[in-house]
């Protein structure tokens, strides 16, 4: 008995085609985004339900006392913890590939040509979705989509000193803000100085050891580089007699083969990469000089959907735009369990 033939549209077979090809991203003419892959690198798995939950402290103030042999103990009644609770999003990009431009390059016989155009294109919008949100994460403040809904929660929303996330307000929570500082200056002569009184701070409370990454826009990169502030003015180690300090080079970082490359410097033995998404905070109204933002990946994480993670849809055919296309989904939230072991510096020169 002959089994019956199955022929495969055009749409099934760069379907099919693009399930096996090899998911690496170019990276020629994309911007790095050391931030986004750190946070992608400590992210979590979404479990379902509409909110994402994150226990923190509640009742900071003790209302226990001291007593005596045969002293009657009241009860205080008191809750245990409350929930910073979230919702995710969803970022998308089209790939979108031109009917003439198929027909032009599909002559018969080996389908090579086409599926190098869409390898390539395929790519291409993979990094644009990367770039969209790069953006989103170091935007001045979380953005509105096309639609209406919210885009996934800037850092700088969580990391502030101010302002309601997960429903939770500094003002009804003292404890929950960021170390903030927003009129640094100069490097040298202030904003040093600042940036370990706001680390001093973040390593306050129990539970978190303040930031263990920073990132900087290019003001902030050169000022630490040029600035003159020399490793050997700082302490010293007692082990082996090293200093400390922003151009500790002897020693390299990478957190995933993903973002290969070390910090751009360090400071007080903290890792601090530059990332050009964050150059234009430099000019927004969060700042008027350089941001140094240092983060804590048990605070401050990204919550990813598994089964929405960079994922293409199957490719269908448009007899509108006489094209065939597709595209590239990704879900997701940033979220904060504690805000206090964050800091941010803003206007430093």
């Amino acid at each position: 008995m002959a089994y019956p033939a199955l022929t495969l549209s055009f749409e099934d077979q760069l379907t099919l085609h693009l399930q096996e090809i090899e998911a690496t991203l170019n990276s020629q003419a994309w911007q790095r985004a050391p931030l986004l892959d750190w946070l992608e690198k400590n992210s979590e798995p979404y479990k379902g339900g509409k909110y994402i939950g994150r226990v923190i402290e509640d009742n900071y103030t003790p209302t226990g006392d001291a007593f005596s042999q045969g002293s009657i103990l009241p009860v205080t009644q008191h809750n245990i913890a409350i929930e910073a609770m979230y919702t995710m999003t969803y970022v998308q990009e089209d790939v979108f590939l031109d009917g003439i431009k198929r027909d032009e390059i599909m002559v018969g016989g080996d389908m090579g040509p086409v599926l190098n155009w869409v390898d390539a294109q395929t790519k291409n919008r993979g990094n644009a979705i990367r770039e969209n949100m790069a953006n989103f994460v170091c935007a001045a403040t979380t953005g509105t989509a096309a639609d209406g809904s919210a885009r996934p929660t800037s850092l700088f929303d969580i990391v502030k000193a101010t302002g309601t996330i997960g429903n939770i307000s500094p003002t009804d929570a003292t404890y929950w803000a960021s170390q903030v500082d927003t009129t640094s200056g100069a490097w040298t002569s202030t904003g040093l100085a600042r940036f370990r009184t706001q680390l001093r701070k973040s390593r306050r409370y129990m539970g978190m050891s303040g930031p263990t990454a920073l990132f900087c826009s290019a003001t902030v990169h050169d000022a630490v580089l040029s600035g003159g502030t020399a490793k050997t003015t700082y302490m010293r180690r007692p082990e082996d007699g090293s200093a400390k300090g922003p151009d500790v080079g002897d020693g390299k970082w990478s957190w995933t083969a993903q973002a290969p490359y070390d910090p751009n410097f360090w400071i007080d033995d903290i890792p601090c990469w530059y990332d050009p998404h964050l150059d234009a905070l430099e000019s927004a109204a969060l700042s008027t000089g350089g941001v140094l933002l240092g983060l804590n990946p048990q605070a401050v994480q990204m919550v990813k959907s598994p089964t929405m993670n960079y994922r293409l849809e199957p490719f269908r055919f448009s007899e509108q735009r006489h094209a065939t296309y597709t595209r590239i989904l990704w879900g997701g939230q940033n979220v904060a369990r504690n805000r206090s072991a964050n800091l941010l510096l803003t206007n430093i020169l």
